[in-house]
């Protein structure tokens, strides 16, 4: 019986390493596909394809990815490659809706320590503490008045922060 739990353990241990390495290869493709695109769009390249009154659009429906997340891989690329030259093993370690998520603040980023923070996060906080550090640094909690909206409990509908009874009522000035 004992060598049978060892083997399941084996193969689970196996399944996870591959299930990561294919997260990877992926996160990796996201990257090569907005390198790619930007090679098609420079210069209307993509028109070879397509034909030479066809647009961008055109071309992003012959390949079947909607022209707006077309322009996000591009800028995935543009941004964390050949801006601020992380290699694509680096960026690899972070989810793609990670990388999406902190893309504008990447962007407006002053320099790459400031980059090097939020891929930081990215990588090793969980997806819901990330999309709310995200948040509050558009809306910082300090700097908030709040706008109160009850759910089960009180929160701020711009920054997000829980807030007290009490808090809830200085915000409506009772």
């Amino acid at each position: 019986m004992k060598s049978l739990a060892v083997k399941e353990t084996n193969t689970s241990v196996a399944r996870h390493e591959k299930i990561l390495t294919m997260r990877k290869t992926m996160s990796i493709g996201f990257l090569l596909i907005g390198k790619e695109m930007k090679l098609q769009k420079a210069d209307d390249n993509f028109q070879a394809i397509t034909g030479e009154d066809s647009t961008w659009k055109d071309y992003c429906d012959e390949v079947s990815i909607n022209q707006s997340y077309a322009n996000t891989l591009i800028r995935l690329y543009d941004t964390f490659v050949v801006k601020f030259k992380f290699s694509e093993e680096e960026i690899s370690k972070v989810e793609h809706r990670k990388l999406v998520a902190i893309l504008p603040f990447v962007e407006k980023a002053k320099n790459k320590s400031e980059v090097d923070e939020l891929i930081g996060d990215a990588e090793h906080l969980r997806r819901e503490d990330l999309f709310l550090k995200i948040h509050q640094m558009s809306h910082p909690p300090d700097e908030c008045t709040h706008n109160p909206v009850e759910i089960k409990y009180w929160y701020c509908n711009i920054c997000r922060e829980k807030l007290s009874e009490e808090e809830v009522k200085k915000c409506q000035n009772i």
